[in-house]
């Protein structure tokens, strides 16, 4: 039997490359404690063995860091394990280096991603790891991935993201909402560096009723709203000025 090994580890980002925005802010004190916890835990948890992909590549975790999450603690209670105590989970249908992402991201919180990808690449590379993540309800995986995906840098969104969204079953997803809201933002005359209106009309939305519906049926929800809030906001800067004036008609 071979020995458990980890895949070769991905290239990890330079301040400058891949990572483009930072994670969802988050209390100091309460990770250093989650982490304290976790990290004693670890000096008794039995190592657990995943056979990922149809060439079953062997990867190794602690279970108390898979138990972080719901999916694995369900396939690790006492008595669920059909190899008995050799605490092996078989994953044929999953990516080795995909998986290995989400039990770093386990381990320490973040995504880390080649810095050698192209905007393009480095898209769909995100979306495969968010659709990973949300197939075992790694919750705090998405948002990170989201994040990413809405960075300052703006990374390419061609149609053919939009359709591996599709294909994946992730439409209405927290990346699915983040991909309309940047086409939105576009469409609205935004400045968007990654997203070329034209190209991503002749690719393929122009084809594709049910998006451009919900595309304009957002747009049109979303002007609505803000028309709402600024006559709301008139309405009360002028009762506030009403209530000012007759205070000092009063107070003459």
């Amino acid at each position: 039997m071979d020995s458990p090994r980890f895949p070769e580890p991905l290239q990890v980002a330079t301040a400058t490359s891949a990572r483009h925005k930072d994670p969802p802010s988050r209390d100091d004190k309460a990770i250093r404690e989650a982490g304290d916890t976790i990290g004693l835990q670890i000096l008794t948890s039995p190592v657990v063995t995943l056979r990922v992909g149809p060439n079953n590549v062997t990867l190794t975790a602690h279970k108390a860091v898979l138990t972080t999450t719901a999916h694995f603690a369900k396939c690790l209670e006492e008595g669920r394990f059909e190899e008995g105590d050799n605490k092996i989970i078989t994953l044929p249908e999953d990516d080795p280096a995909y998986m290995a992402a989400v039990i770093r991201f386990l381990y320490c919180g973040y995504i880390f991603v080649p810095k050698s990808r192209a905007s393009e690449t480095y898209l769909t590379y995100l979306i495969k790891l968010y659709a990973i993540a949300d197939k075992y309800c790694i919750e705090k995986m998405c948002e990170y991935a989201v994040t990413l995906v809405e960075g300052k840098h703006q990374p390419l969104l061609i149609w053919d993201h939009v359709e591996q969204l599709k294909s994946m079953g992730l439409r209405g997803s927290s990346l699915w909402k983040s991909f309309t809201i940047r086409i939105q933002h576009r469409l609205r005359g935004g400045a968007d560096v990654g997203i070329d209106l034209e190209k991503l009309w002749r690719d393929g939305l122009r084809a594709d009723d049910e998006t451009s519906i919900e595309l304009v049926g957002r747009l049109i929800g979303r002007v609505t709203s803000e028309e709402k809030e600024a006559s709301e906001k008139q309405r009360q800067e002028s009762t506030m000025y009403g209530l000012f004036d007759f205070g000092s008609d009063t107070t003459a």
